[in-house]
């Protein structure tokens, strides 16, 4: 198997990662999907994602000004993803 780590050197300081650590933090406004089924307008995402590469954890909080389709009247929707321990968890609202 062929060794893929990160090395970074700074001054005369040579640093050799093996696992790096993240953290970000995304997020987006405005945001609008449409299908030939379902309509999202005013839509949010913010989101965050931490830990070692091997194993991080995230967090992304879904919202929606309204959700609409065919069979219903427009409603707002939020939901939350979340990743731990290798583990996704979707948990929707409406």
């Amino acid at each position: 198997m062929e060794d893929r780590r990160l090395s970074v050197v700074q001054g005369n300081v040579g640093r050799t990662f093996n696992d790096p650590v993240l953290s970000v933090t995304a997020g987006a406004a405005d945001v609008s999907l449409a299908s030939s089924t379902f309509q999202v307008e005013g839509g949010t995402l913010q989101g965050r994602l931490e830990g070692p590469l091997s194993a991080p954890e995230a967090t992304v909080r879904i919202t929606a000004g309204a959700v609409r389709a065919a069979s219903m009247t427009p409603v707002p929707a939020d939901a939350r993803l979340s990743l731990k321990s290798g583990r996704w968890m979707f948990s929707p609202r409406a």
